[in-house]
């Protein structure tokens, strides 16, 4: 599925514990150039190209997590 490129994006992570937050954080590094962790929410902007967006996408929504721009 095709995503147009608004960024940031907001990653609702509540409910996980930090050690899982942190590696889909890290995850989230090899889609976007720009991650930061805020407690439950990760950050994320700049991806590294459309096709990383995508991919990112494809994780995001297998994962279930709450995404908002």
């Amino acid at each position: 599925m095709k995503h147009k490129l608004p960024t940031p994006l907001t990653i609702d992570c509540s409910g996980w514990c930090t050690k899982r937050t942190q590696l889909f954080s890290e995850r989230m590094k090899r889609c976007f150039a720009k991650v930061e962790v805020w407690g439950d929410e990760i950050v994320v902007s700049k991806p590294l190209s459309g096709g990383h967006y995508d991919s990112a996408w494809n994780i995001l929504d297998r994962t279930g997590v709450k995404v908002t721009f």
